[in-house]
């Protein structure tokens, strides 16, 4: 299967109507695994036309893999019902929150202001860290100006899971929201943080500063 995967991938790579009709062709295929990799191809091409195939992908596929990733694709697209098939999506119950976080990261991708609810309860603890992290990933893209918003993304970086931690310190650096450089000066003079860590915080930092700055004297 390992060859019929990368030849997958290799199709994708050229984005040409041949490739992506190999790709269609790749859907049927019986290993979820070339299904998923089919998908990503797809998703390349952006396409709103390719809406209904994802649709059918969500509704009928039973790897979940597969399902998350017709999820994201969809909400690339920007198909105009593409909110409401993923907010249903949202919902479906699947091993450690995989669906669910498909489906939120393809809200995010879609950057329909409605799906600022789902990122206010999905960044939750309780939820999987798959599920948390998308929803940070919504509200960066449709949370600025939301203070609740804020303030749990500024609480996140406090949270015991690094990888919450780190994808609330991105999601506030696309806020751009000045109010959170305190918290984050601190968080970057903390003993325990990892050898990369100080210098994604600091670049964030900068980001921030810069998205403040007059028009005319951004870097």
């Amino acid at each position: 299967w390992g060859v019929r995967v990368e030849a997958t991938k290799a199709l994708s790579a050229f984005g040409t109507q041949t490739t992506r009709a190999g790709l269609l062709e790749a859907l049927k295929d019986k290993d979820s695994r070339i299904r998923r990799e089919a998908i990503k191809g797809l998703n390349a091409f952006r396409d709103e036309k390719l809406a209904d195939q994802y649709v059918s992908t969500i509704k009928n596929d039973p790897s979940y893999f597969t399902v998350a990733e017709a999820a994201k694709a969809l909400g690339q697209t920007g198909w105009p019902r593409a909110f409401e098939v993923l907010s249903d999506t949202v919902k479906q119950e699947s091993w450690q929150g995989i669906v669910s976080a498909g489906a939120i990261s393809g809200l995010a991708a879609l950057k329909d202001p409605r799906a600022i609810d789902i990122g206010l309860k999905y960044i939750a603890a309780g939820n999987a860290p798959a599920v948390r992290v998308a929803a940070i990933e919504v509200l960066s893209q449709v949370g600025k100006g939301n203070e609740k918003a804020f303030e749990l993304l500024l609480a996140a970086i406090k949270d015991p899971s690094l990888q919450i931690q780190f994808a609330a310190v991105q999601a506030l650096g696309l806020i751009a929201d000045a109010r959170a450089i305190p918290a984050l000066e601190a968080m970057a003079k903390a003993d325990t943080l990892p050898s990369f860590g100080r210098s994604v915080i600091n670049f964030t930092i900068s980001r921030i500063r810069n998205a403040n700055k007059p028009e005319g004297k951004k870097d």
